[in-house]
């Protein structure tokens, strides 16, 4: 059975923590927050593959299903395709962690259909803020979905590996009646 570090588990839980944080406050900042990380780890994958060799199934894996899956939504034709999970994930997670701003008593929600208050004005305001943020919980989605999918490949990557390697030498055992 296959073990894990704690230190690997450590890594995954505060990846999962900020990942939750960009999509919970998705906003600008957060955006280039989780691409640097994304790529940082992709190009990490390949300083590990280039140190560990052959012997590295863990790293061919990552970096392979993670900058494919970069590339891939990269490709013109493609990129809706491949990032069309992402984005419905990250939508979902945002829209439960975010309520829609709530109308105020006696608004038909138009704007010039009622004389704007400072209620109706703070609810276009909400709105808009809203919507903004919105607007980067995809790319965010995205970024982390590259991550997921590559942490995929290093998992498959480790168990081909760990297959193709024979396993310790087993020295014979001594005969039963020998001194």
């Amino acid at each position: 059975m296959r073990r894990f570090s704690v230190g690997g588990l450590l890594g995954f839980v505060g990846l999962l923590a900020v990942g939750l944080a960009a999509l919970v406050n998705a906003t600008a900042v957060w955006v280039g927050v989780v691409f640097t990380l994304t790529v940082g780890i992709l190009l990490a994958g390949v300083l590990g593959w280039i140190l560990r060799g052959r012997s590295g199934g863990a790293w061919v894996g990552l970096v392979v299903f993670g900058w494919g899956f970069f590339l891939l939504g990269q490709m013109p034709g493609l990129e809706a395709h491949a990032r069309l999970p992402s984005f419905a994930a990250a939508h979902w997670i945002y829209s439960k962690a975010n309520a829609f701003p709530v109308q105020p008593p006696g608004f038909g929600g138009v704007p010039g259909s009622v004389p704007m208050t400072t209620e109706a004005a703070q609810y276009f305001n909400d709105v808009e803020d809203y919507n903004r943020l919105a607007a980067n919980a995809p790319t965010i989605g995205h970024w982390l979905f590259i991550l997921i999918f590559a942490q995929g490949g290093a998992v498959l990557g480790g168990l081909i590996d760990r297959g193709r390697r024979p396993g310790p030498e087993v020295p014979p055992a001594a005969p039963a009646n020998s001194p």
